[in-house]
């Protein structure tokens, strides 16, 4: 049994396998991730329904789970930023976090390469980020 912030196996199993530097996406439920994902990357389908699971409800284990070195949010297409922006900076203190218009997001990942992609069921509009893990700290 894992007493962990993480149970769901084929999110460890993602994790235990990436490094630093590999990239992690927690999309929202308007993610088109059957179109513009590669086939070999690792997803977790997590939108059960509309506002389940949130990003939010995500990104906070996820946080407590692997080191995270940078993040990437995507923003309304008037660069904006979206409702969810306060969760993220409550969520990942310290965590610099970069800008992207929601259209552009796939330019900061390889889609043939990203190391575990995260489709929930978040509802609000332009609620995407992706995070570079860090590396682990011995102390």
């Amino acid at each position: 049994m894992i007493l962990g912030a993480i149970t769901h196996p084929d999110v460890l199993a993602a994790l235990a396998r990436a490094g630093h530097s590999s990239r992690v996406l927690v999309a929202d439920a308007h993610f088109p991730g059957a179109t513009l994902l590669g086939p070999s990357v690792p997803r977790v389908q997590l939108n059960f329904a509309p506002g389940l699971l949130g990003v939010a409800d995500v990104l906070g284990p996820l946080a407590q789970a692997v080191p995270i070195e940078a993040a990437v949010g995507a923003t309304h297409e008037d660069d904006s930023l979206p409702e969810i922006w306060a969760d993220y900076e409550r969520l990942l203190p310290g965590v610099k976090i970069g800008t992207v218009r929601g259209s552009q997001l796939t330019t900061v990942f390889d889609p043939e390469r990203l190391g575990l992609a995260i489709l929930t069921g978040e509802m609000r509009p332009a609620s995407c980020i992706v995070l570079t893990l860090g590396i682990r700290r011995i102390e």
